[in-house]
């Protein structure tokens, strides 16, 4: 979902990033090896909609290429939902992979459009995160927030609980950004809820990790230390 896991501030290690890339790049090679079987059909659209997400922290480039061939492939078999998500790949590819975000939201609006006429309503909440970021990375939080608070409406209407849990941690991003921690730790503190109750231990371990953060900046140490200890 390319939902943000950690706040700029936490350092990544080399070595989670390399096995970050080999995962991905072994669902590319896998998608790859299926797409010569596959009929130009939707099962095909979403197959070069999917390889397009995948390559986007890869090479962009390769992205764009499937992703623009998903949407030609949509746009011939007149499926509205397809080409909806065609975009949102592409805008993904433009955000992320080569931050070119005036090309992002150009696909994302689009994306976003064609959602809310087909009626895809977990397309238009992905869509909606997806703005949020962007705006997020330009620094306008006001913007962010907006986006963002749009998609947890429709995430919290529509039942979707990782959705929720997603949306609701990057609301608390955005209010780190703002330097307001009792508002992101309260957001923050609601996305670990969820996801703890669905079991999704890593959603928890990236959760716990910024709660303890945080803590930190509120000068709660012990706190902090608590969720670091579970955090790791």
């Amino acid at each position: 979902l390319l939902i943000l896991s950690f706040f700029v501030l936490v350092i990544l290690s080399t070595a989670t990033q390399s096995h970050a890339q080999q995962q991905g790049q072994g669902r590319i090679d896998s998608l790859l090896s299926q797409l010569p079987k596959t009929s130009e059909d939707t099962n095909k659209v979403k197959l070069l909609n999917d390889l397009s997400f995948t390559y986007n922290s890869i090479d962009p480039e390769e992205g764009l290429k499937y992703g623009n061939e998903g949407l030609q492939l949509a746009e011939k078999l007149n499926w509205k939902k397809g080409m909806a998500h065609a975009n949102r790949s592409i805008g993904v590819n433009y955000a992320y992979g080569k931050s070119d975000y005036q090309q992002a939201l150009e696909y994302y609006f689009k994306g976003l459009e064609l959602s809310e006429e087909v009626g895809d309503k977990k397309s238009e909440a992905r869509i909606l995160s997806n703005i949020g970021v962007v705006y997020w990375y330009q620094s306008d939080y006001p913007k962010a927030l907006k986006f963002y608070f749009d998609a947890l409406r429709i995430d919290e209407e529509t039942g979707n609980k990782d959705g929720t849990a997603g949306t609701l941690g990057n609301i608390g991003i955005v209010y780190n950004s703002q330097e307001n921690y009792p508002k992101a730790l309260e957001y923050m503190l609601k996305a670990n809820s969820i996801d703890e109750a669905a079991g999704n231990k890593s959603g928890v371990a990236s959760n716990t990790g910024n709660i303890g953060e945080l803590y930190r900046r509120l000068s709660d140490f012990d706190k902090a230390l608590e969720y670091d200890l579970k955090a790791l």
